[in-house]
């Protein structure tokens, strides 16, 4: 599985899902990113062969996601998108 860091926007400062002290949304956060990395698990690009890198996904104080990671080239950023999206 491919491992993905989620954040969360807390108090004015980005907190790690593993550090918030709200056992439901610590929960609730962790299954994310498990979920995230199991739908990335296999996405390889078909050119260069290589796979999503530091994949991370901020929650800011609205509630919103935002999906970052590294990418080889354009083409795996399309497959990654299509799994995700």
């Amino acid at each position: 599985m491919v491992d993905v860091q989620v954040t969360i926007w807390i108090q004015g400062k980005d907190v790690a899902a593993k550090d918030v002290k709200d056992s439901r949304v610590r929960a609730a956060l962790t299954q994310m990113g498990k979920d995230l990395g199991q739908k990335l698990q296999g996405v390889k690009c078909p050119t260069h062969g290589g796979e999503a890198k530091d994949v991370r996904v901020k929650i800011d104080k609205a509630g919103n996601g935002d999906l970052r990671y590294d990418a080889c080239c354009p083409e795996l950023s399309k497959l990654i998108a299509k799994a995700t999206g």
